[in-house]
């Protein structure tokens, strides 16, 4: 199956789901996911900015990054930032479509290079912490969205995720945020939140992108040396897929994504 892509789902488990979210009074998914939707430039969209740009469009797949607010320290950010602004000065508006790409992608393989380098307390390579990450993203997968490939990094998380019905992707990673910072207040004894607020996320274009991102994720703890057991890599309902557990070897290194983000505001800044 390449990984992202929705295989139709026909189980006893999914349909449970449907009925569980009536029951109680949710908006329950499709009983399978749809077919991916690639991002259409003459159908309805928004943006939204805060010190990222933020696209959205209804139906619309993206590719997330969410990390712990140890996970970059001052001088990174602004090692990222500085990098940043130096490409903006060297490129002069008005911007190509190929100029924004290569933007996007810098930017995007710079901040990843450096959550790799594992700052901070890296609480996510805990078994329990990491399983409480887990149980978050996969407890309303196929009702308020539909999860693709995701991996569980010492200090970051990337995945792919669909959202459904009236939910909106804002929302969804707030519930995750808000439940695991404090779940991870009692396992870890700690008070406070342990996420940056605002996260990477990246509307994807088409299927051949949706399949790069996923076999990304996969890589990602390969590129970044890992042990097994130092991160938990899986997959949700879209994928037709269970948890694969911690520490599974990552099955293609070395693949990076392709940023097309043309439309993007490229004065975003670094999250």
């Amino acid at each position: 199956v390449t990984p992202g892509v929705s295989p139709a789902l026909t189980t006893s488990e999914e349909n449970l789901r449907g009925r569980d979210a009536l029951a109680t009074g949710g908006t329950p998914a499709p009983l399978t996911p749809p077919p991916f939707k690639a991002f259409e430039r003459d159908r309805p969209a928004s943006i939204s900015s805060r010190r990222l740009p933020h696209w959205r469009q209804e139906g619309a797949t993206y590719f997330v990054t969410f990390r712990l607010k140890d996970a970059l320290p001052r001088a990174a950010v602004e090692r990222l930032q500085t990098d940043r602004d130096n490409w903006l000065r060297r490129h002069p508006e008005p911007h190509t479509s190929e100029q924004l790409d290569e933007l996007h992608e810098l930017g995007f393989s710079q901040l990843d290079q450096e959550l790799d380098q594992g700052y901070g307390a890296c609480v996510l390579n805990e078994p329990e912490v990491a399983e409480i990450v887990e149980g978050a993203l996969r407890h309303f997968d196929g009702e308020r969205y539909w999860l693709g490939s995701y991996v569980i990094m010492p200090n970051h998380v990337h995945l792919l995720v669909r959202p459904v019905m009236q939910h909106s992707l804002a929302d969804i990673l707030h519930s995750w945020k808000s439940f695991t910072a404090h779940a991870f207040g009692k396992a870890l004894g700690r008070t406070g939140s342990s996420w940056q607020d605002e996260s990477f996320d990246h509307i994807v274009r088409n299927e051949h992108q949706l399949g790069r991102f996923g076999l990304y994720i996969s890589a990602n703890p390969s590129k970044a040396r890992l042990a097994p057991g130092k991160f938990r890599l899986g997959g949700g309902l879209a994928m037709g897929q269970p948890s694969s557990g911690a520490g599974v070897p990552p099955v293609t290194p070395g693949v990076s994504p392709a940023l097309t983000t043309s439309e993007e505001n490229p004065r975003g800044r670094v999250a």
